[in-house]
């Protein structure tokens, strides 16, 4: 098996990656906000909620994810992903099944939730990216596009599995099934996120060690070393880069969660038909999965910030589009470069960090940046619902939001390649 799936035609770090997207499909982000949404309606006729109330467990959880994006950069570093990811995935899915149970108690209902958040930090983004960055350097923008792109397919994926079950059966057996899957899932992430380019007398990338053939064989770092290779957290906070990805990541984070609640909306207040809305929804939830990919693909060939830069202005070009124009066309390729933008900026977030800081404090780093970008998250509904309550409209929010976006732009033109002195 060794030899076979080392070999550079079998590299065993592609395996990791596809096994992490599918890992990503079924993480507690695709649980507590993708999916949520479909549990409101029937939870609302059989406990005689009202929808605001069960909406009020996504404001608590947002605010909840803060803390564990940096409690899960801590246990990365402390433990290892691969721990995490089982442990984490396992207890997910137990919590999950465990809905399946709850009364009429919406407070039950609220912790539940909140404690899925805190035991799924361990399925959160970074954790997968430091396990991916174990393999590959020169091709890491790829495969942490890959791995990422397992949120946006499980997005799609499970609102639409889970709504079958429910029309079926019920809402308590959606729970209860899912619970299961995510339960299993933990058992094949375990089996097949193993091993190190190491075991296969390879280095990152699936170059073999010592070929005297391969130009790149030379500047090649064992495993064991490469993790002891990087800047300190304590280091890293006291550099100006640091601190200028935290303020792109803030109003990136506040503009995107903005867009992803009130997009659609926003379509159907500008009057389309229900059927182009789907058509709209669709889009968007596609060019999400191919924006991973595009960024990733470019991320590895171009300069990084100049590649998410001009995805930001044209971003902010759409977003005028969408808010002003009202021929459907354009306003679908709007959505589509959105989407493109969106779909890109996990990966960015990982791949900027990594390049700059190195794998040493790597989970850390991200989680506070993550962590921060989860605060922008939280202001951006806010945003919307301030606005449409006091205006009957939410344009000057969109139009904020595009601000937002070319300030971003104009900053990532600042970020240097790396850190003098830093690795």
């Amino acid at each position: 098996m060794g030899t076979l799936i080392g070999s550079r035609k079998y590299y065993y770090g592609w395996v990791v990656a596809i096994v992490g997207t599918l890992g990503m499909m079924f993480s507690v982000n695709t649980f507590k906000i993708f999916s949520f949404g479909v549990f409101v309606n029937p939870l609302h006729e059989t406990f005689g909620w009202s929808k605001g109330d069960i909406f009020y467990t996504v404001s608590i959880i947002s605010f909840v994810t803060v803390f564990t994006s940096f409690l899960s950069g801590y246990l990365i570093d402390k433990i290892g992903p691969r721990k995490l990811i089982f442990y984490s995935t396992l207890l997910v899915g137990m919590n999950i099944a465990g809905l399946y149970f709850i009364n009429s108690n919406i407070w039950l209902f609220y912790g539940l939730f909140v404690l899925m958040t805190i035991i799924g930090c361990g399925t959160l983004p970074g954790v997968y990216s430091k396990e991916i960055l174990v393999w590959f350097e020169k091709k890491k923008g790829m495969a942490l596009s890959i791995v990422s792109s397992g949120i946006s397919i499980g997005a799609m994926i499970f609102p639409v599995l889970i709504t079958v079950i429910i029309t079926y059966s019920s809402w308590r057996e959606a729970y209860l099934i899912i619970g299961v899957l995510v339960f299993l899932m933990a058992f094949i992430l375990k089996r097949y996120i193993k091993y190190s380019p190491e075991y296969f007398n390879l280095g990152k990338d699936g170059v073999v060690l010592h070929d005297k053939h391969y130009s790149d064989a030379s500047p090649i770092v064992k495993v064991k070393k490469a993790k002891k290779i990087g800047v300190r957290f304590s280091k890293a906070i006291r550099t100006i880069p640091f601190w200028l990805l935290g303020i792109i990541f803030f109003c990136v984070g506040l503009g995107n969660t903005g867009i992803i609640v009130n997009l659609f909306p926003f379509m159907e207040y500008k009057g389309y038909s229900v059927p182009n809305v789907a058509l709209i929804s669709f889009a968007f939830g596609f060019s999400l999965i191919i924006g991973r990919y595009i960024g990733g693909y470019l991320f590895d060939r171009l300069n990084p910030y100049l590649v998410m830069s001009s995805f930001y202005v044209s971003a902010a070009l759409a977003l005028v589009i969408v808010i002003y124009v009202t021929q459907y066309s354009l306003v679908l390729v709007g959505i589509i470069l959105i989407g493109v933008t969106l779909g890109s900026t996990i990966p960015a977030i990982m791949y900027f960090l990594n390049s700059l800081y190195g794998f040493r404090d790597f989970g850390k780093i991200q989680g506070f940046i993550f962590s921060i970008f989860q605060i922008g998250g939280i202001f951006g509904p806010f945003l919307i619902g301030y606005e449409e309550n006091h205006f009957g409209t939410s344009q000057y929010s969109m139009i904020t939001f595009s601000i937002l976006y070319v300030v971003s732009a104009a900053l990532l033109l600042y970020m240097p390649l790396k850190i003098k002195n830093g690795l």
